[in-house]
């Protein structure tokens, strides 16, 4: 996995009170994140944020991966974000564009 900055980690400190919305999931790689990953990096940021402020989410859109890597990419945010040493939540889906919604 590829180092992740946390030189501004300390910064996240003035968010204090706020939800903060933290990117364990590197989109520009296809390289699928372990849940043990995921969690180490919620780790990291309840070091300055309250568990209970945390949002787990990707660090951008996915749109232009492919579906398979995504799908295991958002598979392994959810159970890394699910364990015991994170348990924080996860940001909300995306509500699907108009041309993505299925007509009936």
């Amino acid at each position: 996995m590829p180092q992740r900055p946390c030189a501004d980690a300390v910064c996240l400190k003035l968010l204090d009170g706020k939800d903060v919305l933290v990117g364990v999931i590197d989109v520009a790689s296809d390289e699928v994140e372990t849940p043990e990953h995921v969690a180490a990096v919620i780790g990291e940021a309840m070091k300055y944020v309250a568990k209970d402020k945390i949002v787990a989410c990707t660090n951008c859109g996915m749109a232009p991966m492919r579906w398979d890597v995504a799908y295991a990419k958002l598979a392994a945010l959810g159970r890394g974000a699910a364990t015991g040493a994170a348990d924080v939540r996860l940001s909300p889906p995306a509500m699907p564009r108009q041309s993505d919604a299925t007509v009936r």
